[in-house]
C-alpha cells in the first residue's frame, strides 16, 4: 500500500543491517525481522518506581581489574572485540559489569546487559540501579505494554544508557551502543522460539560488530 505519512524514525540504519542478518541467518522475510524494534505504541502507565539505596563501586581484586581495564581500553578504542569472561557463581563478576557500565555511562555510552531469565531479571536490575540509578531502563516480558513503552521511550530519548532485561532488550533504541553483556550466555534461554527464529549471543556478536562495540560473554 502507499505510504500515508512516516510517524517516526523507529528504525535505523544499523537496526535495518541487524534485521537484514537475522533475515539471512535464520530464513524469516524481512519483515517479521524489522519487528523486533518496533514497539506498540499505547498510553503509559507509572511504572513502579525504583525505590534503591545507593551504593559505590567495590574495591576490585587484581583479577577483577584486569578484566575491567582490558574491557575499557577497547571501548575507548572503538573497536569491536569479543571477551569470555569466566568465574564460578560468586567470584565476582556482576561486580567487573557494573564497573564497566558505570565507566560507560560516565561517557555517554549506552550498554545492554541480557540475563537468561526473567526471574533474575529483578535482582539485576535492583543491583545497576542502586550503582547508576535513573540511567537505568528493564525490558522484559511480564512488562505492561504501557510501562515497557514507557522504558522504550527513557532509552530512545537517551535518559537512560543502560538496558537490563532478557532477550527481547536485545532490539531496545539504545544510544551510542558501545557494549553487550550476556551474562551466562550458555543459557539455552537465549534462543528465541517462535518466529523470528534467532540466537541472541549470534545477534548480539553482529550487533557489537557493526556498533564497534565490545561483547562479554
Amino acid at each position: 500500500k502507499s505510504i500515508i505519512s512516516v510517524t517516526g524514525d523507529v528504525i535505523n540504519q544499523n537496526d535495518f543491517k541487524v534485521a537484514e542478518f537475522i533475515a539471512s541467518k535464520y530464513y524469516c522475510n524481512l519483515g517479521a525481522a524489522l519487528n523486533l524494534f518496533c514497539i506498540d505504541k499505547v498510553k503509559c502507565q507509572k511504572s513502579k518506581e525504583f525505590n534503591f539505596e545507593r551504593t559505590v563501586d567495590f574495591a576490585a581484586n587484581d583479577e577483577q581489574k584486569f578484566a575491567i581495564d582490558r574491557f575499557i581500553k577497547w571501548i575507548d578504542e572503538e573497536k569491536f572485540r569479543e571477551f569470555l569472561l569466566y568465574g564460578v557463581t560468586g567470584s565476582g563478576k556482576t561486580e567487573v559489569y557494573l564497573q564497566t557500565v558505570k565507566y560507560l555511562a560516565e561517557q555517554g555510552k549506552g550498554a545492554i546487559v541480557l540475563v537468561p531469565e526473567i526471574s533474575l531479571t529483578p535482582q539485576t536490575v535492583k543491583r545497576f540501579v542502586e550503582r547508576l540509578g535513573d540511567k537505568v531502563a528493564v525490558i522484559h516480558s511480564r512488562l505492561t505494554k504501557g510501562q515497557k513503552y514507557e522504558q522504550w521511550l527513557k532509552i530512545k530519548s537517551g535518559e537512560s544508557l543502560v538496558v537490563v532485561g532478557a532477550r527481547s532488550a536485545l532490539f531496545t533504541p539504545v544510544h551510542n551502543l558501545s557494549a553487550i553483556i550476556l551474562d551466562e550466555e550458555h543459557d539455552p534461554s537465549y534462543k528465541s522460539g517462535q518466529t523470528p527464529l534467532y540466537h541472541a549471543r549470534e545477534v548480539a556478536e553482529e550487533m557489537c560488530r557493526i556498533h564497534n562495540a565490545i561483547l562479554i560473554l
